[in-house]
């Protein structure tokens, strides 16, 4: 996903002018694949990073550099895991469910998506996940379980919200016009 476009504001009596990104969606850059391991088993990976587009600094703490010029940000998604008949289990830094389930619907929205409107109320509930282990279920009819929990970060450099362990159950229900 690239994301990026020229803005012009005023206000006061002061106008400013230039490139923007991240308007209606993160810019990203992604990798996700699987791999069939027989008996109805698969092994998948997803491995993404933020982008910058408008700068030639990242957006947010850069992996493997220590001055930050480059244009690859944080991981957003980088996880591993197995799906079978049993549903599917991830491990690694992943989507919480309530992002999960609520951004595929509403992403198009941009800032206005009930995505949004779910991190900027829930918190600690939304986002990309740290230290994660999720499982969905299979769907049932359009009914999906989950549950996620994610250890807590010892780092000092951490957000209080990383601090603490966080989990969380829930379901998904996408059927019909509902």
């Amino acid at each position: 996903v690239m994301d990026a476009g020229f803005f012009s504001a005023g206000g006061n009596g002061e106008r400013a002018t230039g490139v923007q990104s991240n308007g209606l969606s993160t810019s990203r850059l992604g990798f996700k694949g699987e791999e069939d391991l027989g008996g109805g088993l698969k092994a998948v990976f997803n491995l993404e990073t933020a982008l910058d587009l408008d700068s030639a600094k990242s957006q947010s703490t850069t992996i493997g550099s220590a001055t930050g010029d480059t244009i690859f940000g944080a991981a957003r998604q980088a996880n591993v895991g197995i799906v079978g008949a049993f549903g599917q289990v991830l491990v690694g830094t992943q989507p919480s469910l309530s992002d999960n389930w609520a951004g595929g619907v509403t992403e198009p929205m941009g800032n206005l998506s009930a995505r949004n409107v779910i991190n900027n109320t829930l918190g600690r509930f939304s986002n990309e996940k740290a230290r994660a282990t999720a499982y969905y279920s299979p769907i049932f009819s359009g009914l999906q379980l989950g549950a996620m929990y994610a250890t807590k970060s010892e780092a000092s450099n951490t957000t209080t919200t990383e601090r603490q362990a966080y989990y969380q159950v829930g379901a998904n229900y996408a059927n019909g016009p509902i």
